[in-house]
């Protein structure tokens, strides 16, 4: 396995009998689109597959780190934000030591909060191996005078040289320092604008209800049980920073992804242009385009699929289907 210069991005190349022991998940990678990977091609080269992966409008967390270190922020993002890739990849059956962990081959756009990690089937490595040489590289690269930063990866390190090593547990860790952190970019609140119909009976409530299992990670959403209600009357705005009602903090969402909104007793989504896609019942919806929603309707922001629910708090309420009373 070596890594050979590439005009675009970086190119990585394995031997072919070892890139073939992992046909599965390669043609996982090759038939979908895969959150945060980045996006590859390959061809053969005597007897190697060479991989060359799309780096456009990112760059090594490297460079970064020339000349700087990194704070709180900065390490927490970059952590957790690559397990929580492990950890969507797992439903493509994607195995974790063939990610490849040197920092120089982790590719970030900090500003929009994107991470891109490249895939090699046949890597043979080891995820926890590999993850601890990037906590030490980025404990060399902490920024000393930050106590949170030094509370965050000393402590990260410790549990990753204990026998304590596993994906569930990284995740409790990192759910103990989510609410210290800017995901949430502190903008100006957002001025709701004023939708038009009757406004709904006070015994009838509306939920997104997060459908997958990260919704533990989303400490501010409502109790913490993976739901946001649905304020009756308002546009509700869907995004990734904290600009929006429902924040999805991961960076497949678009920072506008999406809106729903009442109207004339009835509930609208619209996409916001975002890039990966906002989906009804399956169904992409187009940008600017709104579509109604009904009762039990399935929602999706990119990969993270939320459904519509409605609940009655008073036993006198019609059941509601689709539509307000």
């Amino acid at each position: 396995m070596e890594k050979v210069a590439a005009e675009k991005g970086v190119s990585l190349q394995v031997d072919i009998e070892l890139a073939e022991k992992s046909r599965l998940q390669w043609n996982m990678m090759e038939h979908n689109k895969i959150s945060a990977l980045l996006p590859f091609q390959y061809y053969y080269k005597d007897d190697k597959v060479c991989f060359q992966y799309d780096t456009e409008g990112l760059q090594p967390i490297t460079e970064y780190f020339q000349g700087k270190n990194g704070g709180f922020d900065i390490l927490f993002f970059l952590c957790s934000e690559v397990i929580a890739i492990i950890e969507r990849g797992e439903e493509y059956l994607l195995l974790s030591g063939e990610y490849r962990m040197e920092p120089e081959q982790i590719y970030w756009n900090r500003l929009e909060r994107k991470m891109g990690l490249c895939y090699l089937p046949g890597n043979q490595g080891d995820l926890k191996q590999g993850y601890t040489a990037l906590v030490e590289y980025l404990m060399q690269n902490a920024d000393h005078g930050d106590e949170r930063a030094v509370k965050l990866i000393y402590g990260l390190y410790d549990m990753l040289t204990s026998d304590c090593f596993s994906l569930e547990g990284l995740d409790r860790y990192f759910s103990g320092f989510r609410e210290q952190t800017s995901f949430k970019e502190r903008l100006p609140k957002r001025e709701k604008k004023p939708v038009s119909g009757n406004p709904a009976l006070p015994e009838t409530e509306y939920y997104l209800v997060y459908c997958g299992s990260l919704w533990k990670d989303m400490s501010f959403w409502r109790e913490g049980m993976g739901e946001y209600p649905l304020p009756l009357g308002e546009e509700v705005l869907v995004g990734r920073d904290g600009a929006g009602d429902v924040v999805i903090p991961y960076p497949e969402v678009s920072r506008r992804q999406a809106v729903i909104f009442q109207e004339n007793r009835r509930f609208f989504l619209m996409d916001q242009n975002s890039t990966n896609g906002t989906y009804l019942n399956g169904k992409v919806v187009s940008g600017k385009e709104r579509v109604l929603c009904r009762e039990g309707d399935t929602i999706g922001f990119a990969n993270h699929s939320f459904r519509l629910v409605c609940r009655n708090i008073s036993k006198k309420s019609p059941a509601l289907h689709g539509t307000l009373p």
